[in-house]
């Protein structure tokens, strides 16, 4: 296929997101999830009008609105449609190369930034902070994937939950391994670092033709602990360890340990004492980071001017260019969130951000309630608005 669209993505064409919750998209970053459900089949779904229109609007240089990658374009960032392009280049629409599949989403953590589609641990939480749930119920699982046509699989990403705790991809990964596929696949996976990995798992993870391990950990020690709760600092360098000795184990064959990163407000000005940690500790590991886009509260471009101002010296080259590309101040609604989640799970960022912590004492609230901006913000990830 001849493209000179700047705008293409591969994920529509020959990708496919098998979310928890039943639905197909193109990706696990699109945003607008309206014109999916759960009863299309993979198939219907890829060949819907909403995403035969996705892909015309991609060849005619137009993005789509769902799409999170431009954002982070904007600000110099590489995104997630540029690493596709990169590795698979232009292709026309045709059968699935590269699939995500998020089996359930069963967690052992509470991250700030998540919701109950990614963690059954939030499904009460957000009933007290909201009012109501993002899932319509606490536990969800997929099993859709069992029903995709994956012969033509290149590469898989496994997502959660927490896919280490899963017991359906321990068995995908046992028939890819039976079926003798394994070798000639890319397994990438994201974990939070407190969980290795169960029996075939480790064995696809040995076996694999190129591995991708993306360890989510978004701050140094105990502002780790605060952001995604649940999770202790030294239990994540002994996974990191053992991570880091696969890389032997595979011999030679190519393999990625990222460190990955979400930026967001609660950690923006303090992400280099992880670089550090990671760069002295673990050299043969690879950093990434992405910029928190929602919730939009939680995004350190929504911040103060004034909070900006602040902390810009302490921030890296990709978070102050990130964080400068727009204005809008949400930060009322976030002190509201950080307060009444403080209170739900008695925690406090006193310590761990005492800059973050300062400013929230000093800032005036303008904003007494965000219940309905908050319901407002979740219909808009249902997909109802």
């Amino acid at each position: 296929m001849s493209c000179k669209s700047k705008t293409y993505c591969p994920y529509p064409f020959i990708g496919a997101s098998l979310q928890s919750s039943g639905i197909t998209l193109p990706c696990g970053q699109y945003m607008n999830i309206a014109p999916f459900n759960p009863a299309q089949s993979i198939e219907e779904a890829r060949n819907s009008s909403h995403m035969q229109d996705m892909r015309m609007k991609m060849l005619n240089n137009e993005h789509d609105s769902g799409c999170q990658c431009p954002a982070e374009e904007a600000a110099g960032i590489q995104s997630m449609r540029q690493t596709a392009l990169d590795k698979f280049g232009y292709n026309p629409f045709g059968p699935i190369k590269t699939a995500e599949i998020f089996f359930d989403n069963v967690c052992n953590l509470k991250c700030r930034m998540c919701a109950s589609p990614y963690s059954h641990l939030w499904y009460d939480e957000e009933k007290e902070l909201y009012g109501e749930t993002l899932s319509p119920t606490k536990y969800v699982k997929n099993t859709k994937y069992l029903d995709a046509d994956l012969s033509a699989l290149e590469e898989i990403k496994v997502y959660g939950g927490e896919p280490l705790l899963s017991k359906d991809a321990n068995e995908f990964f046992k028939k890819l391994i039976s079926e003798g596929n394994i070798e000639n696949i890319d397994v990438e996976i994201s974990t939070n670092g407190t969980t290795i990995p169960t029996e075939y798992i480790l064995e696809a993870f040995e076996k694999c033709k190129s591995l991708r391990i993306n360890i989510s950990i978004d701050g140094y020690k105990k502002l780790n602990e605060y952001i995604r709760s649940g999770s202790d600092w030294n239990i994540c360098v002994s996974t990191m360890n053992f991570f880091n000795t696969l890389i032997d184990v595979r011999n030679n064959k190519e393999t990625f340990i990222q460190i990955h990163s979400a930026i967001g407000i609660y950690n923006a000005n303090h992400i280099k004492e992880l670089d550090e940690f990671v760069s002295n500790t673990f050299p043969r590991f690879i950093r990434s980071k992405q910029m928190i886009q929602f919730p939009v509260f939680l995004s350190i471009q929504n911040a103060p001017t004034e909070y900006k101002k602040l902390i810009q010296d302490d921030v890296d080259e990709m978070t102050y260019n990130y964080m400068w590309n727009e204005s809008n101040n949400f930060f009322a609604h976030f002190i509201n969130f950080h307060n009444k989640m403080d209170s739900i799970r008695n925690e406090s960022i006193e310590t761990v951000n005492p800059v973050l912590h300062k400013y929230i004492q000093n800032y005036i609230l303008t904003v007494e309630d965000s219940k309905e901006f908050f319901i407002e913000q979740i219909r808009i990830l249902q997909g109802a608005k």
